[in-house]
Formats: structure tokens, sequence, C-alpha cells
């Protein structure tokens, strides 16, 4: 079974914080799926950490070089992210308008689910995970 791994949580997985171990244990039964555009907002995601103090530059270095190692080595069932997955998106905030408070990337990232058919959506985010779960993904929360 897959799990789309929205950023939120893949940065808990490299980055200890309080959900950090119950997200390793759960996703531990699913094959992990980040795309391409997930990547590109973890580095985001490591920076502000390095700037805000949370981490050091070496820190965030060690972390993103081992997420591209296991990338590299299939940890994960990396995709890209496609203009398949951006007019889907489209689509869904069409369909949805005035019916959910969403931030466009994190559409993006449901969309991805969506299209790939991802058993579980993996986030963090309870506006995310509720509009997962109105588009018909089964969530879990961390």
């Amino acid at each position: 079974m897959t799990a789309y791994i929205d950023t939120s949580v893949l940065v808990t997985l490299y980055i200890p914080e309080k959900k950090s171990g119950v997200a390793n244990k759960y996703l531990e039964d699913y094959i992990g799926v980040i795309n391409s555009f997930c990547y590109l907002e973890f580095l985001s995601a490591v920076n502000k950490k390095i700037l805000s103090k949370s981490i050091s530059s070496a820190t965030g270095y060690t972390v993103v070089d081992k997420l591209k190692s296991d990338i590299k080595n299939k940890s994960y069932m990396f995709i890209s992210f496609s203009a398949s997955d951006l007019v889907s998106a489209k689509e869904h905030f069409y369909q949805n308008l005035g019916k959910y408070s969403l931030r466009t990337v994190d559409l993006i990232h449901i969309t991805t689910a969506i299209n790939n058919n991802c058993d579980k959506f993996a986030t963090s985010d309870k506006k995310q995970a509720l509009a997962a779960k109105k588009l018909g993904l089964s969530v879990k929360l961390f």
C-alpha cells in the first residue's frame, strides 16, 4: 500500500519533532510517495529552519543529503510533478469554490495523491486533511 507524504510530515521524518516517532512508525507499513514539488518544499522548509536558527547549516545540508540519498536508493516512490496534476488541482478548486480554505500548494499535493491512486494521505495540516477527506482520500493526520 502507498501513502503520499505531504511536506509537513516529510520534514518531521528528517528533523526530529514531537510527532517524528509516530510518523516513522505509521509509515513503516506503507510505500512512501513524494513528488518533485514536495522535494522543493522540503528545501524551503529546511532553509526556514536554518534562518530561524532552529537547526544549523550543517544539519540542514545533512538532512537534505539524506533525503537525496533516500530518493536515489528508492526509499520512496518519487514521482515528477506533472502538468496533469496542475490541471486536476485547477478543476478541484473550481468544483469546490467556497467549500474549504486551502493553499494552492496543499491542493497540488492532494491532487498528486489522487492522480497516483495513493491508499493514504499523510499530513500534519488540519485544513489540508479536511480537504483531502472531502476529495475522497483516506487521511492520516499527525
